[in-house]
């Protein structure tokens, strides 16, 4: 190599490493300008105010920032940060993305909403980006994980900082007086403490470890569990409802590959509790929950999320393979949920129950398997179509000992509690020894299918349970976006009278269903004793019970002397026993909304032979009242200024059912669910 070569050489490289030096001379000065340049924008998106007191590297790969502070347009401080310290790669220097090798905060402060709940911090309208539509809850999830993934460093410190938030005009914060991160290994301290209206503080605090090592490819997981020996319950809202869990120790773990959508992993709880009014009145709890999941989700061309059948759910020692479908490629989502078992021991399955949801089967003891079947599919651009159903099936099944509740204790004589709205109304017998009770063969034939046309038309043909019916209270459940009807036979009606709170929540209705299928399934009881009962307990009116207490209280008679049109008023009222009197109008006579439910369960018993064609050409739109129930009614009157409260409501509890008959065609109404 020639002098003239390396002159060249040297010149290049005392160039380089003068412009290097440059560069590193004036990089808090280069820095600043990018910042400053970022905060502008972001203090225009947002209304507010960003100071940063201090900024400078230190050596070439190290930022160094103190007293941040940021300010909305209301004058809230919405986030401050003493100190802050971040480790980043050479390359990515001036890069407001760089990926972090690692960062130290210390006395970190953000609140985020005010005492009415409202976020502080808000984007202004005209700076929010357009999106091409497809834009949704898993979208969001996935660019959130993926933003997650992106952020967190193999190290990080982050020492007292604090979120401090409202909720319902109670304050709370979440702060962390310590946490690391160190190759991956996290370990950190969690403080809740929640001050409510009265001034009464309530402090939890939870210890969180685990290994968040590359998680792009390999497995992360977490351990959370209490610092305390019993497990604190962690309140959330919901609706305006508040949800409360509690833990001995939480385990998660997740996996995704590169192109994030397959994700696998375990989610598992022990000794967990639940408070939720919907779910149920008292807090459930569970020995284990443990849930293996593999999820495949897409968010083009739109969104979609599969939980594969290999997933595996397991409650209490017992398991089960889901299957979920989540697609939104309409203007509304879709929905599918199915399980199977072909076969499995029985008493493994109660021995899981919740005693907290199925109290009246604690300590049952079984032989036999059983197999199960459900299938749900509800697309929200067609609720009328939604799909439910449900089958347990019995291999060889049989009871050995019944648990708190003996449920054939009710074949012979016993005693009936009503209760109204958890307070015990009245009780009494129902057996022969009791006057006002009425044999089933000494009820008129007319009431009999008159109530069973309208309330379960196939209530000797079932057991227990009509899709058709549960199709339909789904269908107006979803619609209402609240427990509306419950699609119940004579089976699930007589059951939660019987045993059980008229509390409209998951619990109750599970219970229900499994003591239906108990019953039902292995013939505790005999249809004829089943309707025999519900005919003598039922409410038939404010403080009347019973088809011998209804009879006379309205007609002055003997239920076998009652008349078609008499049984079919008796049927229409039971949805609303403590409101007949609005059936009437000023005049004593039934109101117009009635005729047809009249005509039609007068077809209904014509059909079944329960009434000649004569009786039904006869069949007339009104009753006298002769018996004590005139009372009740309105004095006649030439003219009504207003109409009573609750009309409105009661009509349209039987018009509803006649626009829409059920597909068997043997029900008229199934709405005594709605009085619960």
């Amino acid at each position: 190599m020639n002098h003239k070569k390396l002159y060249f050489i040297g010149l290049a490289i005392v160039v380089c490493l003068t412009a290097a030096y440059a560069l590193f001379s004036k990089r808090d000065q280069l820095l600043w300008s990018v910042v400053q340049k970022r905060v502008a924008e972001v203090e225009a998106k947002t209304s507010s105010s960003i100071t940063i007191h201090s900024l400078k590297m230190d050596g070439v790969n190290r930022l160094r920032v103190s007293d941040i502070v940021w300010i909305t347009s209301q004058k809230d401080t919405f986030l401050t940060v003493k100190k802050a310290s971040l480790k980043f790669k050479l390359s990515n220097l001036f890069r407001f993305n760089a990926n972090v090798e690692s960062f130290d905060f210390e006395n970190v402060r953000l609140c985020y909403n005010d005492i009415n709940g409202t976020p502080i911090l808000r984007l202004r309208k005209d700076s929010v980006e357009t999106t091409d539509g497809k834009s949704g809850p898993l979208s969001s999830c996935v660019k959130l994980y993926e933003k997650l993934l992106g952020f967190f460093p193999d190290n990080m410190s982050v020492s007292d900082a604090m979120v401090l938030g409202y909720r319902d005009s109670c304050r709370f914060t979440v702060s962390f007086p310590e946490s690391s991160l160190k190759n991956g290994t996290l370990e950190s301290v969690l403080l809740y403490e929640s001050t409510d209206k009265k001034g009464q503080t309530t402090e939890k605090s939870f210890v969180i470890c685990g290994d968040l090592n590359n998680p792009h490819k390999q497995l992360s997981s977490l351990r959370i569990y209490p610092t305390t020996s019993a497990s604190l319950p962690l309140t959330f809202e919901k609706g305006g409802e508040n949800i409360s869990v509690s833990f001995d120790t939480m385990y998660f773990s997740f996996a995704s590959n590169k192109t994030n959508e397959e994700w696998e992993g375990n989610v598992s709880f022990s000794d967990f509790s639940v408070d939720y009014a919907r779910l149920a009145s008292a807090p459930v709890n569970f020995r284990s929950i443990d849930f293996d999941y593999f999820i495949n989700a897409t968010i083009e061309p739109y969104e979609k999320l599969v939980l594969d059948s290999a997933s595996t759910f397991s409650f209490n020692g017992f398991s089960f393979h889901p299957y979920l479908l989540y697609e939104h490629k309409d203007s509304l989502p879709h929905f599918h949920v199915e399980f199977h078992r072909d076969s499995f021991l029985a008493q493994p399955l109660f021995d899981a129950l919740p005693k907290d949801v199925f109290p009246h089967l604690e300590g049952m003891k079984t032989n036999g398997s059983l197999a199960y079947d459900f299938s749900f599919d509800l697309d929200m651009n067609a609720i009328d179509s939604v799909k439910f159903s449900s089958s347990l099936s019995k291999l060889g099944f049989s009871i050995d000992k019944f648990g708190a509740t003996d449920f054939r204790s009710v074949a012979s004589p016993f005693v009936y509690h009503f209760y109204d709205k958890g307070v015990e109304e009245t009780s009494f017998l129902i057996g022969e020894e009791n006057p006002d009770f009425a044999p089933l063969d000494e009820i008129s034939t007319y009431l009999k299918h008159a109530v069973l046309y309208s309330e379960d038309g196939l209530f000797y043909v079932h057991k227990g349970f009509l899709e058709t019916a549960l199709n339909a209270a789904i269908a107006k459940d979803v619609k209402e976006k609240r427990f509306v009807r419950g699609g119940s036979t004579i089976s699930m009606q007589l059951v939660k009278n019987l045993w059980l709170s008229r509390e409209k929540t998951l619990a109750r209705k599970l219970e229900e269903a499994m003591i239906v299928w108990l019953i039902e399934n292995n013939r505790l009881l005999t249809k004829d004793r089943m309707y025999e009962i519900y005919l003598n307990a039922i409410e038939w009116g404010p403080h009347i019970f019973g088809a011998k207490q209804a009879s006379h209280f309205y007609f002055a008679k003997e239920p076998s002397e009652l008349t078609p049109e008499e049984a079919i008023f008796m049927a229409s009222i039971i949805p609303r026993p403590k409101k007949f009197m609005w059936f009437f109008d000023e005049n004593q006579e039934l109101k117009p909304f009635l005729y047809g439910y009249f005509d039609l369960l007068g077809d209904k018993l014509l059909k079944h032979d329960i009434i000649t064609a004569d009786q039904r050409e006869s069949l007339t739109h009104n009753v006298a009242i002769t018996g004590a129930a005139r009372v009740y009614l309105r004095t006649p009157v030439t003219k009504v200024a207003t109409p009573v409260v609750g009309e409105a409501d009661d009509e349209s509890v039987l018009m509803e059912s006649l626009d829409k008959p059920r597909e068997d065609d043997e029900n008229i109404s199934n709405e005594s669910d709605k009085a619960d």
